[in-house]
């Protein structure tokens, strides 16, 4: 029970921190998704670009 008074704040300016990241997260996590899907697509599509461009190489080989 001594060390009560010093750990009281210390919880709950973590308790205000983990909300605050939380917050920050839940905002955040929609706009990674997007972007996620967004690379994704690229991706995709520069893969099919390359598989295509092997493909016509070897036909011509």
């Amino acid at each position: 029970m001594f060390f009560f008074p010093q750990v009281l704040p210390l919880l709950l300016s973590r308790r205000y921190l983990f909300r605050i990241l939380g917050a920050g997260f839940g905002f955040l996590f929609p706009v990674l998704i997007k972007m996620e899907s967004v690379i994704g697509n690229m991706l995709l599509v520069k893969g099919i670009y390359f598989i295509k461009n092997i493909l016509r190489l070897m036909i011509c080989l």
